[in-house]
């Protein structure tokens, strides 16, 4: 199992702080660097600064020192509290020698909806099931229906470890009741339960999880028809092939978008013609979707089309048309993992 790729977490960070730090750092220098301690990182908080070099002093908390930022962490500016979340969850993403799970939960109780969100989007992959219960927490109670979204996504994680039967049974029961109780819940706001049953939709050996993607995918808004088509590509079920291939001629590129990576998940080779088309698409994160989806289902045939498509792509495609012509010869001879040659 592993982690979303990258604009599945963008998805979900609907603020993003475009505050300067008015700092041009060396990252190597950075790294290079000890911590600081948490008492520096809360005075430059304060001060409204906060380069890398200061917010990897917030890795790996113990208790006391989470306490001491939960207490004056609502005096610090809140576009310096969206930004510094935001860049918390960019460095967990890029460097696994930090860790700042604990600084994150800390902050999932600030009183500003952004800063709740991103703390949530910047736990992804944090497999404490006091988070998930936390995050069933929110998704009842919280008074932000864009915040209540963010935790149905953040569940999805612990949805997939149920299946891997990695979480004990009855919290991964409780977690699909509780988001199959927000897709019934008539009075929610459609993108919420939009993301429940992005979720849910990995489950899809139950029955009313098909019936939800047909329902959403019935719906005139278009929006809600790429969410019933991304379900349909967590479900990795060839039934939802042929609709999936049919929308990548849809007017709507989102729509394209999210037909393109669910063809990939679903990961049948009958798919490669159409995402070769699609990966001339006018739009770039179409194409990009479309290469990518190609490289995801692998083999012989899809380094062929991969190939093809490398002698007229344009020069912005080619380094990712590259990195999917790996992936697609390791999909057809994993052994390659491990030769070193």
């Amino acid at each position: 199992m592993t982690n979303p790729p990258d604009d599945d977490l963008d998805r979900y960070r609907v603020f993003h702080p475009d505050t300067d730090t008015g700092e041009d750092e060396d990252e190597d220098d950075v790294l290079d660097e000890p911590a600081p301690a948490l008492e520096a990182v809360i005075a430059s908080l304060r001060r409204g600064e906060y380069p890398r070099s200061i917010l990897v002093g917030l890795s790996d908390l113990g208790v006391r020192e989470s306490a001491l930022l939960g207490a004056v962490w609502p005096d610090v500016d809140v576009d310096v509290k969206r930004a510094v979340v935001s860049e918390l969850a960019d460095l967990a993403e890029e460097r696994f020698d930090y860790t700042f799970h604990r600084a994150l939960v800390t902050l999932l109780g600030d009183a500003d909806a952004a800063v709740r969100q991103l703390a949530i989007a910047g736990l992804w992959g944090y497999e404490d099931t006091r988070f998930a219960e936390r995050l069933i927490d929110i998704l009842a109670s919280d008074v932000s229906d864009d915040v209540q979204a963010a935790a149905a996504r953040g569940l999805a994680y612990f949805v997939e470890l149920g299946e891997y039967e990695e979480i004990e049974e009855e919290l991964n029961d409780k977690i699909f009741d509780v988001l199959m109780a927000v897709l019934a819940n008539a009075d929610a706001p459609m993108h919420l339960r939009g993301k429940a049953l992005e979720s849910a939709s990995v489950r899809s050996g139950r029955s009313e999880i098909n019936a939800w993607i047909e329902h959403l995918y019935d719906e005139e808004e278009s929006g809600y028809r790429a969410t019933a088509i991304y379900a349909m590509g967590r479900t990795c079920n060839k039934r939802w092939l042929p609709r999936v291939l049919n929308e990548t001629s849809s007017d709507d590129a989102e729509v394209r978008f999210e037909a393109a990576r669910a063809a990939g998940r679903i990961g049948e080779s009958d798919a490669l013609p159409v995402l070769a088309d699609l990966a001339t698409d006018e739009d770039a994160e179409v194409r990009h979707a479309a290469i990518n989806a190609m490289g995801e289902i692998g083999g012989t045939a899809a380094s062929r089309y991969l190939t093809r498509l490398a002698q007229s792509a344009p020069e912005s495609d080619i380094e990712l048309i590259e990195d999917a012509m790996v992936e697609a010869t390791l999909m057809a001879d994993p052994l390659l993992l491990d030769d070193d040659t």
